[in-house]
C-alpha cells in the first residue's frame, strides 16, 4: 500500500502502481475513491460476474463481482 494505491512487482522486478480508484456501483455511484482498489481479473465467474482483485490499506484479495460494476482494468503482462 502507497497511500492511495497499491504497488506490485513481478518475477522479473518490473513493477505497476495501480491506483485506489474506488468503484462506480451498478446504480451509478461512485465510492471509496482513494482507499479501495478494484480491478477485474480475465477469470469469468459465470455470464453475470467475474473474479477481481480488491484492496484497500489493509487487505489484498480476490473476489467476485457483477459485471454491472465499473472497476478498474490494467492491462499487465
Amino acid at each position: 500500500w502507497t497511500g492511495r494505491g497499491y504497488k506490485v512487482t513481478g518475477p522479473s522486478g518490473e513493477s505497476i502502481t495501480l491506483p485506489a480508484a474506488g468503484v462506480r456501483r451498478c446504480n451509478g455511484d461512485v465510492g471509496r475513491v482513494d482507499t479501495l482498489g478494484r480491478y477485474w481479473s480475465s477469470t469469468p465467474i459465470d455470464s453475470n460476474a467475474a473474479s477481481d482483485l480488491c484492496f484497500d490499506s489493509s487487505e489484498v484479495d480476490m473476489y467476485g463481482c457483477f459485471r454491472c460494476f465499473g472497476i478498474s482494468v490494467r492491462l499487465v503482462q
